[in-house]
């Protein structure tokens, strides 16, 4: 199971996220994610060898191309390995998937000159089910695999998340999805390993814990 970090809390100082991070990383996670302003504390942290991802037009994917191509190209020169891209909000509701695609070009060609991977916040609680199937399928096609049902932002519930992952995954079953709600209590933690998912992302560090000794 992929077990990831992430932390978007843009009240923390940086003694504050510092700490956070240091904390985070005893656990070695697979990715820790952080906002792009973070990215050198983050990496001051976990060294050259670990793999930090952060996430693109957080929270609400408003932005234009430009804008955001602007924003990979920040996080890329402050070392990200993983880009993590909010859908865009505007053509996605718009149904006009060829802007989508015209953006996996892009992106496509920065993934393969710097060596980085990117991967797609599908935001379920925003778009209908109609509309993910489409928007994974496209990815798909341009070799992003790795999806996040909801980008963290607000409460989500765990129950919510795994249940929106399995429509998804049976319309687009070459997707793999990364499960980002919150998670309460070891019982939910116990029945989330139960079902054999492909990777949770949780924001709190006792999560971890609990899972790299029930994972040993």
């Amino acid at each position: 199971m992929i077990i990831e970090y992430y932390n978007y809390d843009i009240a923390s100082n940086d003694g504050e996220l510092r700490n956070y991070l240091i904390e985070a990383y005893k656990f070695y996670p697979n990715t820790i994610s952080v906002l792009p302003q973070s990215l050198k504390l983050a990496r001051s942290i976990v060294g050259n060898n670990f793999s930090l991802s952060c996430p693109i037009d957080y929270p609400l994917g408003c932005s234009d191309l430009d804008s955001r191509m602007s924003m990979i190209n920040y996080a890329i020169k402050n070392s990200a390995n993983k880009i993590d891209m909010l859908l865009p909000t505007n053509p996605i509701c718009n149904r006009k998937y060829a802007k989508l695609k015209e953006e996996l070009a892009r992106i496509c060609e920065l993934a393969v000159k710097n060596n980085i991977s990117f991967r797609y916040i599908l935001e379920y609680r925003t778009f209908n089910y109609e509309t993910l199937y489409k928007v994974c399928k496209i990815l798909s096609t341009n070799s992003i695999l790795e999806v996040f049902p909801s980008s963290g932002f607000g409460l989500d519930s765990i129950y919510d998340n795994i249940l929106a992952s399995s429509m998804i995954t049976k319309k687009a079953p070459t997707i793999n999805i990364i499960n980002t709600g919150n998670i309460w209590s070891e019982k939910q933690i116990d029945e989330i390993l139960a079902l054999k998912l492909y990777g949770i992302r949780t924001s709190a560090t006792n999560v971890l814990d609990i899972l790299q000794k029930k994972l040993i």
